[in-house]
């Protein structure tokens, strides 16, 4: 029987139910499972949660997968998810070179400290946004016939793009204002109408979007050698 902290396991849990999401939990290796809806075109992605002593693992597995018969395919998604990950402070995608298998994984590190549920809920959002900003990208690559850095150049502006909406929402925001303790707008102290926030611009980053997914499918097959590495237990 696998060794795990049982303490954050009831954490985790305790969070995933408190946003009502339906999940399994294998206790003989402290993995949880769920599903989760996303904001791209891959749709979903499945969550494994692996729980160690001093650390727990985040993956977030996308619904599809590189052809490991077509070379070309994989070597455009390595290259892909090489300019992906360069710059990322947190966690990585990965990988499987053995059936294309794609992923991203983040970990956290609890020995010692306190577990609040901010951190897991970020540790998991965030493998969400992820695939959210790159998903395009991955499906250009494998479906859309692109080479790796214009899928990639392509998530980028987009993002490019996310970022100055939200922008210059704010300086709007900041420019209706009240300055020294009077209305903002004209002499009437009305706002002008055409400083008013564009709620398409503004892009919340919370993670607010997203939906527990009910997809808790009893006969979804725990892939085990998805975490067949160090896990950083001491």
């Amino acid at each position: 029987m696998s060794k795990f902290n049982h303490e954050v396991a009831a954490q985790i849990a305790e969070y995933l139910e408190s946003e009502k999401w339906h999940f399994d939990f294998d206790e003989d290796n402290g993995i949880f499972s769920f599903g989760m809806h996303i904001d791209s075109r891959l749709k979903t992605i499945r969550y494994y949660i692996k729980v160690n002593m001093n650390d727990y693992s985040v993956y977030g597995i996308a619904p599809v997968s590189a052809n490991p018969e077509d070379r070309d395919e994989m070597l455009s998604m390595a290259e892909f998810i090489c300019r992906a990950n360069y710059g990322l402070r947190v966690g990585a995608f990965e990988m499987d070179m053995e059936d294309g298998e794609l992923r991203y994984h983040t970990s956290v590190y609890f020995k010692g400290i306190t577990l609040a549920s901010p951190v897991i809920e970020r540790s998991i959002y965030m493998v969400a946004r992820m695939f959210e900003h790159y998903g395009q990208g991955i499906l250009g690559v494998l479906f859309g016939g692109k080479d790796a850095k214009a899928a990639y150049d392509e998530c980028e502006e987009e993002i490019d793009g996310r970022l100055e909406a939200a922008r210059k929402a704010i300086e709007r925001l900041r420019a209706s204002l009240p300055l020294d303790g009077g209305d903002a707008g004209d002499e009437t102290g009305e706002a002008d109408d055409d400083e008013d926030i564009d709620d398409e611009d503004y892009d919340e980053d919370d993670g607010e979007d997203f939906d527990g997914d009910d997809d808790g499918d009893e006969d979804d097959e725990l892939p085990m050698d998805v975490f067949d590495e160090q896990d950083g237990d001491e």
